[in-house]
């Protein structure tokens, strides 16, 4: 854990709380992946600053309870977990003494039972009779001793059922839920004012900008001229299409034969695995273990995945076949854009992803270039949609598409080779004819090593107004602006934060059609 990182959040935490001004409580939610590592610091940071901490892990039943019924029926509503053909409804009781004890479906938890005591620790946290009297309050628990459905159950009573008007909370005016979860649930903590506010993981410190933001952007990008649109993995996952990270883990799986493995276990014995078959290109090896953890894409899988491989890699054909199963149900951010489409004002569109969810359901509004012939017409094509003379908005799909799997570029061996003259040439005459192009990439990690070096060169290091659409940044992101902010600091532009818009693909695109114009 990077103490630089934990001391910028805490800073953050406890600036907002002494900024707070009027009756409303604010409830903030920050997901961590390592609790016990920071919680000496956080407690010892609240205690300073004049609050306490309450930690689901280590408070006992029965308790000293609260007395606001609102909360009490929040709590009990919210952490009344529903299973498939079960419930397991959760009360509180009188224990005698004015204590309260927590029962789950009619009895005291199983103390076997990591899950019941970390619901009912968390119920007894949130109902503390301490609660209500210090201004600034962290309640913490783990959501990895939860099931999926615990899981949920907890996070939809912070993010919602906290929130309710009528719930009094005395005293207090900020409440700090901290979440410990190994990984980030980007459906669920990167929801649209119901996620997370703050994040700490593998040792960054992430913020997410307030609500209000996304439709500040989108009337200020509605409004630019000929806008560049890019559209990455985070876009096809509104149809359901699955990430490259997950399309990744499923290959080593299948070279593993295993599929219990996850995580940093997973790239690890994969490591290891492909070392010993002797299928780990050189250069890979001489970076050893730790690095390729930490650094391994779909596109090294499928390299090693094509020297066993014949014809095309089965990652690219299980691709394929999910895809032909879910392109004709797209989702709500494919639906949204036929309005910028409709209207496009020069919008030009470019995509590394093989999913045809755009051409299938907008075939009268796109031209789609996608194979080496057709690319060899893009840039024409452009100048001309520029000058008027043709209509159908482009759609430079850089690294093929599917229904043409020759065409698809999935491993370093065909994207190592870099992005075609012709290809350049398309994403040249996208940004022509003005000294500032608004450029928004959406659900897109910048990592393609083909795109990512051109990005960085003329002309499009100077004329690109950048902007990213993720619910939570990759690393990969603050890389890339790290090369940007030389220029921005000498243009006096916004830093990175500022081009952040930290929301999903479907919620952006939507409010970018309502403020575009008609």
């Amino acid at each position: 854990m990077s103490r630089a990182a934990l001391l910028d959040l805490l800073s953050r935490l406890i600036s907002s709380h002494e900024a707070l001004d009027g009756p409303n409580v604010e409830i903030i939610r920050v997901v961590v992946d390592d609790l016990p590592a920071i919680r000496p610091t956080v407690e010892a940071a609240v205690r300073y600053a004049g609050g306490m901490m309450l930690d689901a892990a280590v408070l006992e039943t029965p308790f000293p309870p609260g007395s606001d019924d609102a909360l009490r029926a929040a709590i009990e509503v919210y952490l009344s977990v529903e299973r498939p053909g079960a419930a397991a409804p959760l009360t509180f009781a009188a224990a005698g003494g004015g204590l309260m004890n927590v029962q789950i479906a009619g009895r005291e938890p199983d103390s076997a039972s990591q899950a019941e005591t970390e619901l009912a620790g968390l119920a007894a946290a949130l109902f503390h009779r301490d609660l209500p009297r210090s201004e600034l309050v962290v309640v913490s628990y783990t959501e990895d001793v939860l099931d999926i459905y615990g899981r949920r159950a907890a996070w939809e009573l912070v993010s919602r059922g906290l929130c309710d008007p009528k719930i009094g909370y005395g005293s207090a005016r900020t409440i700090v839920v901290l979440v410990e979860a190994s990984t980030i649930d980007t459906p669920r903590h990167g929801a649209h004012r119901s996620g997370l506010t703050h994040a700490l993981s593998q040792g960054r410190a992430i913020r997410r900008n307030a609500p209000e933001d996304l439709a500040a952007q989108a009337s200020l990008l509605a409004a630019s001229a000929a806008p560049l649109l890019f559209l990455g993995a985070g876009f096809a996952r509104s149809s359901r299409l699955p990430l490259g990270n997950e399309l990744r883990d499923e290959a080593m799986r299948r070279q593993l034969g295993s599929q219990t493995l996850s995580g940093e276990e997973l790239s690890r014995a994969y490591y290891r695995w492909a070392l010993s078959t002797e299928r780990l290109p050189s250069f890979e090896t001489r970076l050893g273990e730790q690095r390729f953890v930490e650094s391994v894409t779909l596109e090294n899988v499928v390299r090693i995945e094509e020297r066993v491989s014949d014809g095309l890699p089965r990652t690219l054909t299980d691709f394929r076949a999910t895809h032909d199963r879910r392109v004709n149900s797209p989702g709500p951010a494919v639906r949204d854009l036929r309005r910028l489409l409709e209207s496009p004002r020069g919008l030009v569109i470019a995509t590394v992803n093989f999913d045809e969810t755009v051409e299938r359901h907008h075939p009268d509004l796109v031209k789609v270039f996608a194979d080496d012939k057709q690319f060899e017409r893009a840039a024409a094509y452009i100048a001309d949609y520029r000058e008027g003379l043709v209509q159908k908005v482009p759609l430079l799909k850089l690294h093929g598409t599917i229904s043409r799997e020759e065409t698809c570029l999935i491993s370093d061996n065909s994207i190592g080779l870099g992005l075609s003259a012709d290809k350049r040439a398309a994403l040249e005459s996208a940004v022509a004819g003005i000294d500032s192009r608004r450029c928004v990439y959406v659900g897109a990690s910048m990592r393609d090593a083909d795109i990512t070096p051109i990005l960085h060169g003329p002309p499009f290091d100077v004329v690109l107004d950048e902007r990213w659409v993720l619910p939570v940044p990759e690393p990969t992101i603050e890389e890339f602006a790290r090369v940007r902010q030389g220029r921005w600091q000498r243009q006096e532009a916004l830093d990175l934060q500022g081009r952040l818009i930290t929301e999903s693909a479907d919620d952006f695109i939507a409010a970018l059609a309502a403020h575009w114009p008609r």
